[in-house]
């Protein structure tokens, strides 16, 4: 896996289980004393908060995993590993027992924190695609963690490029004697404000 396709499923994957976490998971009706009868539902974030903040671990792993050296690639590989089976699994309690999730949904809006309050609930399809989001950011979160240790890192893209032969500014020549001006190596005449710049009296 290269590195461009490696940063764009990481990305894709974890953008799309973001954007599944701002829609309804599961959609149900409740018969409740302060709620009454009424349709009731709840969102990614709401029901499994804990996935949303794992994402956000996700993502500091995907900026480790482009810009890190061979070391920090692995392990931001094994963070996304990680967070992705924490999202998974908290993705799974909501979608296993819908009706739970959303009671103590339901429980929160009628002012009973702790409690459940008794509803029929449905999964949404948004909350089977974060499902299969998150599963699919455990797989590629250590396949990229494993193939990083190859990619080229960034810091030769920043390095200064001498000419061949001109040599680096620490093979240029012996200092100038006290009072003497230095020639500039592309010849050209050289005024007091260049050598004050160059940190000489």
């Amino acid at each position: 896996m290269t590195k461009r396709t490696a940063v764009l499923a990481v990305g894709g994957g974890l953008a799309a289980y973001l954007l599944a976490s701002t829609q309804p998971w599961v959609r149900g009706t409740t018969r409740d004393a302060v709620l009454g009868s009424a349709a009731l539902g709840g969102t990614g974030a709401q029901l499994a908060p804990g996935a949303t903040a794992l994402a956000l671990v996700v993502a500091a792993g995907l900026v480790a995993l482009a810009s890190g050296g061979p070391r920090i690639r692995y392990a931001a590989g094994a963070t996304i590993v990680l967070a992705g089976a924490g999202m998974l699994l908290l993705t799974l309690v909501v979608l296993t027992d819908p009706a739970g999730a959303l009671g103590r949904r339901a429980a929160e809006l009628a002012g009973r924190a702790g409690g459940t309050v008794a509803v029929e609930a449905t999964v949404s399809p948004p909350g089977w695609v974060a499902l299969v989001t998150a599963g699919a950011l455990v797989f590629v979160g250590g396949w990229a963690g494993w193939s990083g240790r190859s990619w080229a890192g960034l810091s030769s893209r920043f390095d200064r490029a001498f000419p061949a032969g001109s040599g680096s500014a620490s093979t240029a020549g012996p200092p100038s004697a006290p009072g003497e001006r230095r020639a500039d190596p592309r010849g050209a005449r050289r005024s007091a404000w260049d050598e004050l710049t160059d940190g000489t009296d």
